[in-house]
């Protein structure tokens, strides 16, 4: 084999090798110290651009579970109102069975009207003073009407809450414009102070459009807690999936950094024997 001093290819080409065993070795250690398969857009352009639309919708479902978690509060705020105010409707219903009773007295009913009074202010009191961060949610402004909730990460992804003005519910009981039980106008009480033949058919007509109403608000509450059972799982699903795009796989890069140590070592050793090889030659011409 002929021997030449000019140029020491195989020292080049061994060199060339310890290089890409270096970067290799960096490159899992890199990967080892981050925990991540792909570091910079270098490593994996298009993974890195999947990734990160993966990381915006996981991001964005999280933040959807978080609003529908406080539309399920304001849901349950409001329910509970109703519960109250269907005891409070109920009360009144009782308290009209009682004052049909034959044997009372005058004085006596209108120890129940007084009574009765009292339970429809404090109806129209709930729906005026039940609020959720401000808005209030059973009175007659604007905002009763309907509470739209983000519950995806997409635009259009969203659910309208419906609610109810329990404020009708008073005015309705009271007759009239609802300022004073024991008006003329009064839906339970005539003019004379007595109760009304059909009152027990109104206050069961309140009833019902209560009842339908929590009989909503029951349905929304299921249906939030659908949607955040839905959404935790696919943020859960799309996170193992970019995990497997961008995190690194331990067992495999501990074998490649091991790989490429090994490489490194006996590139080293090569080079020295290809330097050597080149040195002998020089030593027969002196």
């Amino acid at each position: 084999m002929a021997q030449v001093i000019a140029t020491n290819s195989l020292s080049s080409l061994v060199q060339n090798n310890l290089n890409k065993s270096q970067k290799a070795l960096n490159q899992s250690i890199e990967r080892l110290s981050s925990g991540r398969r792909i570091n910079s857009a270098k490593d994996d352009a298009a993974g890195l651009s999947i990734a990160n639309r993966m990381t915006s919708q996981v991001n964005g479902l999280k933040q959807a579970n978080r609003n529908a978690n406080d539309g399920l509060s304001m849901m349950q705020t409001a329910e509970s109102a109703l519960g109250t105010v269907t005891d409070n409707i109920q009360r009144i219903r009782d308290l009209v069975v009682q004052a049909k009773n034959g044997t009372y007295s005058d004085e006596n009913r209108q120890s129940i009207n007084n009574e009765i009074d009292t339970r429809i202010s404090e109806i129209a009191r709930i729906s005026g003073d039940t609020s959720f961060n401000q808005k209030t949610l059973l009175g007659s402004s604007s905002d009763t009407q309907s509470v739209n909730i983000q519950i995806g990460a997409f635009d259009g992804q969203t659910l309208s809450l419906k609610l109810m003005d329990v404020s009708t519910i008073s005015k309705a009981l009271k007759g009239g414009d609802g300022t004073d039980l024991a008006s003329s106008g009064n839906a339970l009480i005539d003019a004379d102070g007595k109760l009304k033949d059909n009152a027990l058919t109104l206050i069961d007509t309140q009833l019902k459009a209560v009842d339908r109403t929590r009989s909503s608000l029951g349905a929304q509450q299921n249906s939030l807690e659908s949607i955040i059972n839905s959404n935790a799982t696919s943020a859960t699903n799309l996170s193992a999936a970019r995990s497997q795009i961008v995190d690194a796989d331990y067992a495999a890069e501990v074998s490649a950094m091991s790989t490429a140590q090994i490489q490194l070592e006996m590139g080293q050793k090569v080079l020295a024997q290809a330097n050597s090889s080149q040195q002998n030659v020089l030593s027969l011409l002196k």
